[in-house]
């Protein structure tokens, strides 16, 4: 976002926080700076709204604080920490949120979060969602911190697209393939859908995609050219093919895959692809 849709969006965090009704300015000025007392008022009552969910150690008392509204997009909770995440980000930066983000890790496995499940994991979408286009407005996000989180997402929610995409693109260009692996096996083992298998089976074509894109360089000239001497190693993809097929027998054994359509479709791509 720009610096004014930045204003604009702070502005009507701060107004909600207040309790006030915003007004919709139809001039074409620039937004007003929000003063700093104002920044600090909303900062302290949206921080008491994440402390509502993350410090409530009686489930009754969570209900009371923070009632359910019963709709598709999560109770009252879940909108709320959604406000907070988005002000901590655009008054303080990323690493609020990762402190913010920690905490609800931290009282969802001390058993503080009484919420429903599908409440916590939209709350994690969030995060997730948060982190991803922060990474892709070309800002560095802090690897380990990530990592830890969509690990905890993974095991809590192993079928939800959204983290393992993010896993993977956070992970695409680590050279961690065995630990990157083992993550996606574990999430393919404790879902319930196909859906760690078909990512997993992505994972690994992103990387045959990469080895080949190395063995098929015809530039290396130009890499021997230099004046340091440079290695150039080109690694075969048969591994990398073993393992596509193993993946896929193995998908297409379990329950949740031997009906996934999609699922066989990418098999039979993958035969013709690899002349069998």
């Amino acid at each position: 976002m720009s610096t004014e849709e930045n204003k604009r969006t702070l502005q009507i965090l701060t107004v909600f926080a207040e309790g006030a009704k915003f007004q919709l300015s139809t001039s074409n000025s620039s937004s007003t700076d929000m003063s700093a007392v104002q920044l600090l008022k909303s900062r302290r009552i949206y921080q008491k709204f994440h402390r509502g969910i993350t410090e409530t150690t009686d489930a009754s008392q969570g209900k009371r604080e923070l009632p359910d509204c019963n709709i598709a997009s999560g109770s009252l909770a879940v909108h709320l920490e959604a406000c907070s995440v988005l002000f901590e980000y655009l008054s303080t930066g990323i690493q609020g949120v990762l402190s913010m983000c920690n905490d609800i890790i931290s009282g969802i496995s001390l058993d503080q979060v009484h919420l429903p499940e599908m409440d916590i994991e939209l709350i994690l979408s969030c995060y997730i969602r948060l982190f991803r286009f922060h990474c892709t407005h070309g800002r560095t996000l802090p690897l380990k911190d990530t990592r830890n989180i969509v690990h905890f997402a993974l095991e809590k929610f192993p079928d939800n697209p959204e983290f393992l995409l993010f896993y993977i693109q956070r992970e695409s260009k680590s050279v961690l393939t065995g630990e990157i692996r083992r993550i996606l096996d574990k999430a393919a083992q404790q879902a319930s859908t196909p859906v760690p298998w078909i990512f997993a089976i992505y994972y690994e074509q992103l990387r045959a995609k990469s080895l080949v894109s190395v063995m098929e360089c015809s530039d290396l000239s130009v890499l021997v050219s230099q004046e340091s001497p440079t290695a150039v190693t080109s690694l075969p993809v048969t591994g990398v093919v073993h393992r596509q097929c193993s993946l896929f027998e193995r998908a297409i054994s379990c329950p949740s895959g031997r009906l996934c359509v999609a699922l066989w479709r990418m098999f039979m791509q993958f035969e013709v692809c690899t002349g069998n």
